[in-house]
């Protein structure tokens, strides 16, 4: 007498049958092609095969209402960097109890790795957290467990966890940018390029408390609620502008290399920012990629917050990817003669750092750079990775140009940042802070109204000075 088969019971809400049960040891649950899709309890997330190319699809979760513009809002990808073939791919659950992803050539691209006996059940839960259960009701793998680039309410990021960006708006691979718990138990954005590393918030030269954050607690997790109160072991918290419960949130390390918080607006289908780690997005580090130049446009938020370009004799690359900077129009001499150096003024590079020289004249600058390349055989300009036009001296002089115009026009009296400072306040207060103040201040006396920010704008502004690291 052969024995029966067990049965393992899968619990998958579908549009047509709540229970879905499947019988023979190697079965599908869902493929590309497939109609069905898992949907939690309140509606408000699905799983299934999300397309993200020509003929290339991963297994994801998803806000089931588009926005506005019609596009799917994923919160978790199982299989990022290896999207599956749309033809005979497929999810399916074994009977060890592993939950598989396998390609048109069978191949595993991505597995739950779990064992357990049947039967099991597969459950898309109202939180966005996708669970496979035990016969004990125990969970033995949650999605939750394994984020990509977006927290949801509840969802911890732990010390074994990171946020990673995606590579760009149309390329949902793995990016440069990530937000992770570092060595010493600070939270914090890197920018993980390909030819160098580095944090960029909190700043990087300050010490944690400076900053605001606590090395003492090795425990090493950070959480948000549903009212958008977010708080991390490191004492870094913060609250959404619309704080409050009853609205759908998200935490998203984006592809610029910013952390956002975003609130649903329900009625206009459209995600709001409701906080922002950087105001300043040029203080993002590799975000105009090598060889490039990032200024503002001002005024403000109206004209634009970042503009890249390249160096003087160099192209961009891809235009439609700025990471990928900029690239030589020229043929680098190794003949020391027959170089020269372009003076660019309050300009940093950041990574590439030689030695730091006080008191140092431009003539001087240029003998240590050349005495550098002769050693090492490598040019100081294609070597200097993302130039910041707002390094600490352009964060008085960036806008101090732009505040001449406006008061003196072209031409009138130079008017430095501490010109405008209080006596009574100099030496206490934060230059950064003063400027943003400034530039907000300017901003909303702009003769043309379409170019003064909102009142939504000014508040949410000035609100977050207070927990801005920048």
């Amino acid at each position: 007498m052969k024995t029966p088969i067990p049965i393992l019971l899968i619990s998958i809400l579908l549009l047509s049958a709540p229970l879905f049960s499947i019988s023979s040891p190697h079965d599908t649950l869902l493929t590309p092609s497939s109609p069905n899709f898992l949907t939690s309890p309140n509606g408000v997330f699905t799983a299934g095969f999300h397309s993200v190319g020509q003929n290339a699809y991963s297994f994801s979760i998803w806000f089931t209402k588009p926005t506005s513009d019609g596009n799917l809002t994923v919160v978790w990808t199982a299989n990022r960097d290896q999207p599956v073939n749309g033809k005979r791919s497929k999810l399916s659950l074994l009977k060890s109890g592993n939950l598989v992803l396998t390609d048109a050539a069978q191949f595993t691209v991505w597995s739950t790795n779990t064992n357990s006996i049947p039967p099991l059940q597969l459950k898309l839960l109202d939180t966005g957290n996708l669970v496979l259960k035990n016969p004990n009701d125990t969970i033995i793998w949650e999605s939750f467990d394994s984020p990509t680039d977006t927290l949801l309410p509840y969802q911890r990021l732990t010390r074994h966890l990171k946020l990673v960006a995606s590579r760009s708006r149309s390329n949902f691979s793995s990016g440069y940018y990530a937000l992770l718990f570092d060595d010493d138990n600070v939270l914090r954005l890197l920018f993980d390029g390909p030819e160098i590393s580095s944090v960029y918030w909190p700043k990087p030269w300050l010490i944690s408390w400076e900053a605001g954050r606590s090395n003492y607690n090795s425990s090493r997790t950070a959480e948000f609620d549903s009212s958008g109160y977010f708080r991390s072991t490191d004492d870094l918290k913060f609250k959404a502008l619309d704080y409050g419960n009853g609205v759908w949130r998200r935490l998203t390390m984006d592809v610029d290399g910013n952390l956002r918080m975003y609130s649903l607006d329900e009625k206009r289908s459209i995600w709001s920012v409701s906080w922002q780690a950087i105001q300043q997005p040029c203080k993002i580090h590799g975000v105009c990629g090598p060889n490039a130049l990032c200024n503002y446009d001002f005024p403000g938020e109206n004209a634009g917050p970042r503009r890249c370009s390249c160096l003087p004799g160099y192209k961009a690359k891809n235009l439609t990817d700025w990471l990928l900077g900029c690239e030589p129009e020229f043929n680098l001499s190794c003949n020391a003669a027959e170089s020269s150096f372009l003076k660019l003024p309050h300009v940093e590079f950041y990574g590439y750092d030689i030695k730091y020289h006080e008191n140092y004249t431009y003539e001087m600058c240029e003998k240590v750079c050349l005495q550098s390349w002769m050693v090492t055989g490598k040019s100081p300009v294609t070597t200097g990775g993302q130039v910041s036009e707002n390094s600490r001296e352009m964060e008085q002089r960036g806008l101090v140009k732009w505040v001449r115009e406006k008061i003196n026009g072209d031409g009138g009296k130079e008017l430095w940042l501490e010109e405008i400072i209080d006596p009574v306040m100099k030496g206490n207060c934060d230059l950064s802070k003063m400027e943003i103040l400034v530039q907000v201040a300017l901003q909303c006396v702009e003769e043309d109204k379409d170019a003064r920010p909102t009142m939504r704008q000014v508040t949410w502004r000035l609100l977050y000075l207070e927990n801005d690291d920048y």
